[in-house]
């Protein structure tokens, strides 16, 4: 084998545990809607020191609201090293779990700001919850965005991606598509 294995390590004691993750609520500054009691709102970090403006724009900007907000951050190294990646999105999965259950099995809006690979890996354990996952736009200077990019319902027929969600700027709307179905060209 070469000097990068091609699979983790199942060594005991391999994880460094330098990092870890910190959950802090969000205060609402609109009241719930009727169906803001539905949807949470998550922002998982996994860098040091992220720049929240998209999140708070994706907050204020919601037509809905939500019953409750909380950014999940890292708290520890500037980089996380990779022997963590299993025990973090663990941990970061039940993170999120644990607040769509506290809102009644809330539908989860996710917007993440980290590693790729470390949103599969979170992703992989959330295969209960329905999850709107929100892309990172940063298509106009200066003002960033979380925009809503894809429906995951794992636990259904059709799931796991049930819709794919696409940003109409022009019509100041967001259309969805059912998944499977050709986008016109």
């Amino acid at each position: 084998m070469g000097r990068y294995p091609l699979r983790p390590s199942t060594e005991s004691g391999d994880d460094p545990l330098t990092s870890e993750l910190h959950t802090q609520p969000v205060d609402l500054e609109q009241a719930p809607t009727p169906d803001s009691h539905d949807c949470v709102a998550i922002f998982l970090s996994l860098t040091a020191n992220p720049d929240q403006t998209a999140f708070e724009r994706l907050l204020h900007e919601s037509r809905d609201g939500f019953a409750a907000v909380a950014v999940i951050s890292v708290v520890g190294e500037d980089r996380l090293d990779p022997r963590e990646a299993t025990r973090l999105s663990a941990a970061a999965a039940q993170k999120i779990k644990a607040l769509a259950a506290h809102s009644g099995r809330a539908e989860v809006h996710l917007a993440f700001h980290g590693p790729y690979t470390m949103a599969l890996l979170v992703g992989r354990y959330l295969n209960t919850l329905r999850t709107v996952v929100y892309e990172w736009d940063g298509a106009t200077p200066g003002r960033p965005r979380y925009t809503p990019a894809l429906v995951l319902e794992p636990g259904v027929s059709g799931g796991p991606i049930t819709e794919i969600l696409l940003a109409q700027y022009a019509w100041g709307r967001t259309r969805s598509v059912p998944a499977g179905l050709a986008l016109p060209g």
